[in-house]
C-alpha cells in the first residue's frame, strides 16, 4: 500500500520549489506550476527570477482613481541593477504575461504591453482591499 501512494505521489509530481518574492517569466511548461491567487488560473513558472526583492528599493500601498472609482495599488521602485533587468525583461516579454511572486505566492500576472524603463512595477489587480495589500507590502518590506 505505502508503495502504491509513494507511486502515486511520483506520477502526480514532486513538492514545487520555493520562489522568491520578485518577477518572474511565465513559461508554456516548468516543473514550477502556480495558481494565481483568487483564481482558477494556472501557469507555469520560470524559477530562475527575474528581479528578487533584493533588487526593490521601495515598496508603498497607494491610492488612486479610475473611472472615478477609488482603488489602492502596491508602487514597487527598482533599484538601479532591478531597473536594467526589468527593461530587459518587459522588452523580452511584450505580448506575454509576467509573474510577480510574495511570500512564495502567486498574485499578480499582468500582460506587459512594451518595455518599461522606468524601473518601476506594481501590483493593481483590483481584488485585493487595502489591507491585504499593506500586508503584502509588508512582507515584503521585511524582506528587502
Amino acid at each position: 500500500m505505502i508503495g502504491m501512494i509513494l507511486f502515486i505521489a511520483g506520477i502526480l509530481g514532486k513538492p514545487h520549489p520555493t520562489l522568491q518574492t520578485g518577477w518572474y517569466y511565465i513559461q508554456d511548461t516548468s516543473t514550477c506550476l502556480r495558481i494565481l491567487d483568487k483564481s482558477n488560473e494556472r501557469y507555469y513558472i520560470d524559477p530562475t527570477p527575474i528581479v528578487t526583492i533584493k533588487h526593490f528599493a521601495k515598496v508603498e500601498v497607494l491610492e488612486g482613481t479610475y473611472n472615478g472609482a477609488a482603488y489602492a495599488y502596491i508602487d514597487i521602485r527598482f533599484d538601479s541593477l532591478g531597473t536594467v533587468a526589468w527593461r530587459v525583461a518587459t522588452d523580452r516579454a511584450v505580448g506575454k504575461r509576467l509573474a510577480l511572486i510574495i511570500d512564495d505566492k502567486l498574485v499578480y500576472t499582468p500582460l506587459v504591453n512594451g518595455p518599461i524603463f522606468s524601473g518601476v512595477s506594481a501590483l493593481n489587480r483590483g481584488n485585493y482591499p487595502k489591507e491585504e495589500l499593506e500586508k503584502f507590502a509588508g512582507v515584503m518590506r521585511s524582506e528587502m
